[in-house]
């Protein structure tokens, strides 16, 4: 699973040698906010994020 990189850098600069390491966790049961940022299309399953976890 690819995803592009796009929109804002970053406004906080870390330390040489630092990961970002967080994941973002979408639910169908829960709608984007008016106004906000449409939520992506290729969500990925509970069995992806595992994998990832491995």
């Amino acid at each position: 699973m690819a995803r592009t990189l796009n929109g804002q850098s970053p406004r906080i600069a870390l330390p040489q040698g630092s990961v970002d390491s967080h994941i973002h966790v979408y639910s169908p049961k829960h709608h984007a906010l008016p106004g906000g940022p449409n939520l992506p299309a290729d969500v990925a399953s509970l069995a992806d994020y595992r994998k990832v976890q491995q």
